[in-house]
């Protein structure tokens, strides 16, 4: 049997931060789920594309470029979001994408913000803990 899926964290501070950006490495994988969350219900997407965008490269720290179709219209700063769900998320098929991608998130006001990036369909296994981003795991 072998592991399809690998959830990593990108970055998260328990702080009031105004914005976050996480860098995912993608390799060997072909779907990824990439989801922002944060604390307060009324913090939402600011604008469009500078504030919150998601981008790809090939190189680890440089030569990002937006994704066509990957910023969606920015969400009002009344619009109440349950404090229980993701604030935004990025379903992205990596088929023919670039290796790394870079998710940008800015609140319209400060927030404690957790990126998480769940890959799934792994054209190799994932057998150990490493491989998964965790410090432990069990396999059944």
């Amino acid at each position: 049997m072998r592991n399809i899926s690998r959830i990593i964290s990108g970055g998260g501070n328990g702080t009031t931060v105004t914005q976050i950006t996480s860098t995912f490495d993608t390799r060997g994988f072909s779907y990824a789920t990439i989801s922002v969350f944060g604390i307060a219900s009324t913090i939402t997407p600011s604008t469009v594309a500078a504030n919150h965008v998601l981008e790809e490269s090939d190189a680890s720290g440089s030569g990002f470029v937006a994704i066509s179709g990957a910023t969606p219209s920015p969400i009002a700063s009344t619009t109440a979001i349950a404090t229980n769900i993701a604030k935004m998320v990025y379903n992205v098929d990596l088929r023919g994408r670039k290796r790394y991608l870079k998710v940008t998130y800015t609140p319209h006001s400060g927030d404690a913000l957790l990126v998480t990036c769940d890959l799934g369909n792994a054209a190799d296994g994932i057998v150990s803990a490493s491989e998964q981003g965790s410090a432990a795991g069990a396999t059944v």
